[in-house]
């Protein structure tokens, strides 16, 4: 059974531990209270398109293609929380995965302290998605890559094997394109569906 939970495994720490300050206002004869200004979001660091993973499976092995539902799966009529069910999938029923996303919706930073798959010592890294087999899309000075994990989600020291630390939760939703046996098309939510079939080839 392949079951999805949003926090990717190593990548997230407990809290978020750094925000960006709001830039100042031009003027200084501004009225506004500095205590009613929210922070920026971390996502604000990233383009838009990196935050949307089109074509992103997100665990060992996973392929869209046929897949066997082991429990019964609500198929929704867009990518949304609460959108109108259009039909349920039973267990043991099949359909097609065609296509799928995630969605970022929290940020992990890493904060590189050694040399390690090619990034050096005070390069920061933003965790996209997982790749599987230990490997993981980050993002750094506008450019991405899919390096194997080097870095801990616990607190780093010099005598750390660890050639980095994370700041920040790891947030995502996982949305899958299926086909059903009449053709129709829908999403289903991939945090809350058990299905088998995405891996099978894993290792083979």
């Amino acid at each position: 059974m392949t079951k999805f939970h949003s926090t990717l495994v190593g990548a997230a720490a407990p809290v978020l531990l750094f925000a960006l300050a709001c830039g100042r206002g031009e003027s200084d004869e501004s009225t506004e209270d500095p205590a009613s200004v929210e922070p920026s979001s971390p996502l604000a660091l990233l383009p838009d398109s990196m935050l949307l993973r089109r074509g992103a499976c997100p665990f060992e092995c996973c392929i869209y293609r046929d897949w066997t539902a082991r429990a019964p799966i609500d198929v929704l009529a867009a990518p949304e929380v609460g959108s109108d069910i259009l039909w349920k999938i039973d267990p043991n029923e099949g359909f097609r995965a065609a296509t799928g996303h995630v969605e970022v919706t929290g940020l992990t930073q890493v904060v590189v302290m050694r040399e390690a798959e090619g990034f050096t010592p005070g390069d920061t890294l933003f965790v996209l998605d997982y790749a599987g087999e230990g490997f993981f899309n980050v993002w750094h000075a506008g450019t991405v890559s899919q390096p194997m994990q080097f870095w801990t989600d616990e607190e780093w020291t010099l005598s750390s094997r660890a050639a980095g630390y994370s700041l920040g939760e790891y947030s995502a939703e996982w949305w899958i394109e299926v086909t059903g046996p009449t053709g129709a098309t829908g999403w289903v939510q991939g945090a809350t569906a058990a299905f088998d079939g995405a891996g099978r080839d894993c290792g083979g």
